[in-house]
């Protein structure tokens, strides 16, 4: 093993790293160290939450899913459809970009008397406390959506929102352009006018 590797202290026997977690994605023939693995790890556990970072579920659907699409490990930007102003219209707005899925999968919904519960595909990102703050009130207050992003882009997105005006106006045709009028010039002669086009 290369000196500038055995520097640090590393797992070398299974036992060691037995019943514990990855705290960061890794590859093959990387060296594990105690400082990338969670020897707490156990069902919920947090291990997979970065510091700094919080995990929040919303509910959904098969829709905002993608039909099964969104997985773990992908990222996604965060659109929430909701009333606006006095007369409440619906507005769409772009509120989180790249927000990585930490995990999918589903849970009973309690129905009403006599019903059976129905199945409610659920997500869990990894946001800010700040990004988790406008998530709860985005699925609170009005239609979640998710978009897939690409994982190689990182280009920051800014948008203006969509309501129903902008929306319609949407791949309209231009409106035809007005003939141009020509010009006009008055010529006197004398006591004679007259007027010529070009």
């Amino acid at each position: 093993m290369p000196p500038c590797v055995a520097q640090a202290p590393i797992v070398m026997s299974l036992p060691e790293i037995s019943r514990t977690c990855l705290i960061r994605s890794t590859s093959s023939g990387v060296v594990i160290e105690p400082s990338t693995i969670e020897t707490s790890y156990g069902p919920g556990s947090s291990a997979l939450v970065a510091p700094g970072k919080r995990a929040m579920a919303v509910k959904g659907n098969k829709v905002m899913g993608l039909a099964g699409f969104i997985r773990p490990g992908n990222r996604v930007d965060v659109l929430v459809t909701m009333p606006v102003g006095e007369k409440e219209e619906k507005v769409t707005k772009l509120v989180l970009e790249k927000m990585p899925v930490l995990a999918t999968g589903t849970e009973l919904e309690p129905a009403g008397d006599g019903e059976k519960p129905s199945s409610v595909d659920v997500y869990t990102l990894e946001l800010t406390p700040d990004e988790s703050e406008k998530l709860a009130l985005a699925s609170t207050q009005g239609t979640l959506h998710f978009a897939l992003r690409n994982a190689s882009d990182s280009e920051p997105v800014l948008t203006s929102g969509a309501d129903t005006k902008t929306t319609l106006a949407s791949l309209r045709p231009r409106p035809a352009a007005r003939p141009g009028r020509g010009s006009v010039v008055e010529v006197i002669t004398g006591s004679q006018k007259s007027q010529v086009s070009f």
